[in-house]
């Protein structure tokens, strides 16, 4: 599975740009951040079996 969820640390955020949510969010479930595609915005990723 894959998302680009917007990096929030330090920073505030309007809601109407977290419809894929935080990385912080998917970090807590395990996902881990791959690469960088913007200025906020990650590339993160969780293998399921």
């Amino acid at each position: 599975m894959e998302n680009y969820p917007e990096d929030t640390l330090g920073r505030q955020v309007s809601g109407s740009f977290l419809y894929n949510a935080t990385v912080g969010m998917f970090e807590r479930y395990g996902f881990e951040r791959g690469r960088q595609i913007g200025k906020h915005r990650w590339v993160v990723s969780r293998l399921v079996g």
